[in-house]
């Protein structure tokens, strides 16, 4: 076999290790991650298992259809993370009251990065991570009993 070859081989197993670490990353990381559309409604175009378990659904499929804004309890909070986000490019550490599909609300934190391709206005999309539990939570009781 040409040396060409074997590089080629060699370049393509890497890369397929490579794809197999990240996806298992992506799966199996302790934080909901998710990326959405880059206009106004935040349309969902891929999230992880623990961001589905954290809005309590069983498959990607059950959040086709929700926008981002949906699960915001505020309307004013979801469209002062987007204008936010557009114009520093980066929100972290933002804290939030979001929406169950089931109704219930609570404190979540999210971090967001919009994702620009360099010529095109359209190709923009939000990738983030969004955490609820007991810090969020914690936090927001001791700054309630103020």
């Amino acid at each position: 076999m040409p040396k060409t070859k074997l590089i080629n081989k060699h370049i393509q197993e890497q890369q397929r290790k490579s794809d197999l670490v990240s996806e298992s990353i992506f799966e199996n990381i302790p934080m909901g991650v998710f990326r959405i559309s880059g206009d106004p409604s935040g349309e969902f175009l891929v999230a992880n298992s623990e961001f589905l378990r954290i809005f309590r659904l069983d498959s990607f499929d059950a959040l086709l259809g929700i926008k981002m804004r949906d699960l915001f309890l505020s309307r004013d909070e979801w469209e002062d993370f987007y204008i936010e986000l557009h114009a520093k490019k980066q929100v972290s550490g933002l804290e939030v009251q979001l929406n169950e599909i089931s109704g219930s609300s609570y404190w979540a934190s999210i971090n967001a990065r919009l994702i620009e391709e360099e010529d095109s206005e359209t190709d923009r999309c939000i990738d983030g991570t969004l955490v609820c539990g007991r810090t969020v939570l914690d936090k927001h009781a001791a700054n309630s009993r103020r």
